[in-house]
């Protein structure tokens, strides 16, 4: 190349590979270049029957590529939106206030609200004034020890996370926790449908992220 061997490259390297463009198209001689009064006349032979490596178009083809890229909207995919959808869906229940059951019975006090046990009767005339507004979690509890049992369905303000959603049993005494996030889903039936709702979501997110 003779533009290292007259040290062109180190000197002016931008001039040198837009003399070289110019050149391999015939149109610019070269002549006084960078001072150098020997070098003159058309484009050296070397030049012409070297391979192409900064055509014009190539340099044409690289700017348009960078306004395609910079100035083109940005794709977004459906598992993108889905996701988005699931993820605000699951928000608006831990945000917004909703309906629970407030209410507590055990064998152990007769005079509890005999409605609020194990199977809720939801028909109860004393059962629509147990609905309390909750800005938290529905919860359900429900132990048991010897011959003794309690139920209680009542609003905590916790997040899902730090609900068993489960029974545990220690020395021959059992406890479980429940929690859901919809109107009135500490009830037994409802409590079912929050449950399929979250396995649908868990399949939904499995399905954009498999692993």
């Amino acid at each position: 190349m003779l533009c290292s061997v007259f040290g062109l490259d180190r000197i002016r390297p931008n001039h040198c590979l837009m003399r070289r463009i110019n050149c391999r198209n015939e149109r610019v001689p070269i002549s006084n270049y960078n001072g150098l009064q020997n070098v003159t006349g058309s484009c050296p032979a070397a030049w012409k029957r070297s391979p192409v490596q900064f055509e014009p178009s190539i340099v044409h083809a690289s700017t348009d590529n960078f306004r395609t890229a910079r100035f083109s909207k940005p794709r977004i995919s459906m598992k993108s939106i889905l996701f988005f959808v699931v993820l605000f869906a699951a928000g608006v229940g831990a945000v917004s206030a909703i309906q629970c059951h407030q209410c507590f019975y055990s064998n152990l006090f007769p005079e509890s609200d005999s409605f609020c046990d194990i199977a809720f009767d939801g028909k109860a005339a004393d059962a629509a004034a147990s609905v309390v507004q909750c800005n938290g979690l529905c919860v359900k509890n429900y132990g048991e020890v010897g011959g003794l049992s309690g139920v209680q369905r009542r609003c905590e303000n916790i997040a899902m996370s730090e609900c068993i959603n489960g029974c545990e049993t220690y020395e021959g005494a059992t406890g479980c926790m429940f929690c859901c996030d919809t109107d009135l889903c500490n009830g037994a039936s409802s409590m079912t449908f929050n449950l399929m709702v979250s396995a649908v979501a868990m399949l939904v997110l499995a399905w954009i992220w498999p692993l």
